[in-house]
C-alpha cells in the first residue's frame, strides 16, 4: 500500500484497492491550518462504474467531495502526479483493467492512437454526433457516381452540408465504408 500525495490521506495498493485514513481540514483547535490525518484509521473504499467504463473512488478534498479514476490514484502513488499535460492510457485499452503494468503517461496523440488500435475510437455512425449510418454512405457515393445528381442535392436530401457530401465522394471522410 502506498501513499497517494496528491490526495492526503489516500492510499492504493498495486492490485487497485484504494483506502483511507481519517482526515480533519481547517483551522480549528489541534489542526495547523492544514490537513491532519490519522494513519491508524483504515478504511477500504469501494469504487464506482463512470462515465467510459472507467472505475472511480468518491474522495474527500479541501474542496470538498470529488470522484476520482481509479488509475488517476494509482500513478499518482506509485509513478508520480500526472505531469502537466499528459493523459494516463490504458495500453490494452480496456478502461476497466488498472494494472499498474497497463498505465502510463502519454500525450493526447499517443492515447488518440491507442484508441485506433484498439478499435475503441468511434467512428461512422458510431459517433455519437453523426448525422449519416454507412448505408447511406454507400447510397450517396453510388448515386454522386451515376452523375445524375448534384452535391448540393445529394446534401439536402440527407440534411447534412456540402463539404460533408464533397468529401465522402472524394474518399476523405468515411474511408471505412467501401
Amino acid at each position: 500500500m502506498k501513499e497517494c500525495p496528491s490526495y492526503p490521506g489516500y492510499a492504493v495498493t498495486k492490485d487497485g484497492h484504494v483506502f483511507t485514513h481519517r482526515r480533519r481540514y481547517g483551522k480549528g483547535r489541534g489542526y495547523g491550518g492544514g490537513v491532519q490525518v490519522d494513519m491508524s484509521f483504515v478504511k477500504e473504499l469501494k469504487f464506482t462504474v463512470g462515465h467510459g467504463a472507467y472505475l472511480y473512488v468518491s474522495v474527500s478534498t479541501d474542496r470538498g467531495q470529488r470522484s476520482i479514476p481509479l488509475h488517476v490514484l494509482l500513478l499518482d502513488a506509485f509513478v508520480s502526479p500526472r505531469p502537466e499535460n499528459m493523459e494516463i492510457r490504458h495500453l490494452d485499452g480496456n478502461p476497466t483493467n488498472n494494472r499498474l503494468g497497463n498505465l502510463c503517461y502519454g500525450t493526447v496523440k499517443e492515447n488518440a492512437s491507442d484508441r485506433i488500435k484498439h478499435g475503441t475510437q468511434p467512428h461512422g455512425s458510431s459517433h455519437g454526433r453523426s448525422r449519416l449510418v454507412e448505408d447511406q454512405v454507400r447510397a450517396i457515393r453510388q448515386v454522386y457516381s451515376l452523375g445524375n445528381i448534384s452535391i448540393a442535392s445529394l446534401a439536402r436530401d440527407y440534411k447534412v452540408g456540402g463539404s460533408t457530401i464533397r468529401d465522402i465522394v472524394k474518399g476523405r471522410k468515411w474511408m471505412h465504408v467501401c
